[in-house]
């Protein structure tokens, strides 16, 4: 699948807020975690936030 990049965030943001783990977000977006990983990474650069905490 491809996301637009609003999409991107989107899912970047749900990984970073903690709504769900990477892992999670790739099952249900059909993407790899390393993707979604990227996708968190790219909204926490967007919006110049810390890493996120560990759980």
């Amino acid at each position: 699948m491809k996301y637009t990049k609003e999409e991107r965030l989107d899912i970047g943001r749900r990984i970073y807020e903690g709504e769900f783990t990477r892992y999670e977000a790739a099952v249900k977006y059909g993407i790899g975690a390393d993707c979604a990983r990227d996708y968190m990474r790219l909204y926490r650069d967007l919006n110049s936030l810390p890493p996120p905490q560990p759980r």
